[in-house]
């Protein structure tokens, strides 16, 4: 990727950039989760997102909590951590479409971006309670994906 970045190949030809908007939507709603049917996908993805924000405060909160009582801030995993956000920032620098070779590249990216997200979520030590939620959420949501795609 990178050398291809680096080329004289991607200036050369058409660029076309997403609007920061659009893609700070495409990440809010988890645009790549949506697959046959957008509207039948929003009940999945917004659970998805429930999940995701529901960490991120837990996760922020323990920090906060952290840094108050032990006056530092531990961060587990930092390599994963690195690459979810150099993945994000890609998702904004990169163009979507590099002439008649290549396109869909903020999509493609928003798929690594997640994955690594909840690689670096799982990663992390929350309470086996929090474990038991975000498990039964996913296995619903999950036999509600299986069910849509088997119907579509």
């Amino acid at each position: 990727m990178i050398l291809f970045i680096f080329s004289d190949k991607p200036f050369a030809s058409n660029t076309t950039y997403i609007p920061f908007k659009d893609l700070f939507i495409s990440l809010k709603y988890i645009m790549p989760a949506k697959g046959i049917n957008y509207d039948k996908y929003y009940i999945i993805t917004k659970a998805i997102q429930y999940i995701f924000a529901g960490l991120f405060v837990w996760l922020l909160a323990q920090k906060v909590h952290d840094l108050f009582i032990t006056k530092r801030i531990i961060i587990t995993h930092k390599k994963l951590l690195f690459i979810t956000l150099l993945l994000l920032i890609l998702i904004f620098l990169v163009p979507d479409y590099i002439g008649a070779s290549t396109g869909f590249i903020s999509s493609r990216l928003m798929h690594f971006f997640f994955i690594f997200l909840i690689i670096w979520l799982a990663t992390q030590h929350v309470p086996i309670w929090i474990k038991t939620m975000v498990f039964s959420v996913t296995i619903i949501v999950n036999i509600l994906v299986i069910n849509h795609n088997y119907k579509s």
